[in-house]
């Protein structure tokens, strides 16, 4: 079950959230504006409408405002993630691989070696992405950050994911942003889980 802490950090991330979401429609009411006047600049578009966070993550917190996912589901999915804890790498490989089909991703998975990087690739919306799992009982580093980084050339994709079940070093996150790399910590792999449940 979740404790205090992390449903005090849910209840502050809704907010932002919805703050994000108020300030993606009131973008796209003026870029109409514009575009009706004969004002379009593209750099300014692309600068006001960076968020920060992956597509699919930003619906599982419209569900979450909206109320579809269900608070009862919690406990059991508190269950899930401690079993998450216990996985080997590969049976976490497996389990993210379902929770991308679910949402109706074509996936792959990657040999167990000369995996360049990845170790699944996943395909969705014309986009293809290349995601490095990893099951750690301590933070993950910059070098995960780095195997993605190669991946996503190798494999021609659009984007790369690290997805752990832990947490980040700063020197993740200060890898990840200049090379538009997503981190996804234990909280939005539960934010990803709980929308897989839901769909």
């Amino acid at each position: 079950m979740f404790n205090n802490n992390f449903l005090g950090k849910l209840t502050n991330d809704l907010k932002q959230i919805q703050k994000d979401v108020n300030h993606i429609n009131q973008t796209f009411k003026s870029i109409s504006k514009d575009f009706d006047r004969g004002k379009f600049d593209i750099d300014k578009i692309i600068e006001d409408i960076k968020i920060g966070f992956h597509h699919d993550l930003k619906n599982i917190f419209l569900q979450i405002i909206n109320n579809q996912i269900q608070v009862d589901s919690q406990e059991d999915i508190g269950k899930l993630v401690e079993q998450i804890d216990n996985m080997t790498g590969r049976d976490f490989e497996d389990f993210l691989a379902q929770c991308f089909q679910k949402l109706g991703y074509y996936v792959k998975m990657t040999p167990a070696s000369n995996d360049f990087g990845a170790d699944l690739i996943v395909h969705k919306n014309l986009i293809k992405s290349v995601v490095q799992a990893k099951r750690y009982n301590k933070k993950v580093g910059a070098s995960a950050v780095q195997e993605v980084v190669s991946a996503v050339k190798y494999y021609g994709a659009s984007e790369g994911i690290v997805i752990t079940n832990n947490y980040f070093t700063k020197n993740a996150y200060k890898l990840a942003k200049p090379n538009k790399i997503e981190l996804w910590d234990r909280e939005k792999l539960i934010y990803f889980i709980m929308m897989t449940r839901d769909s």
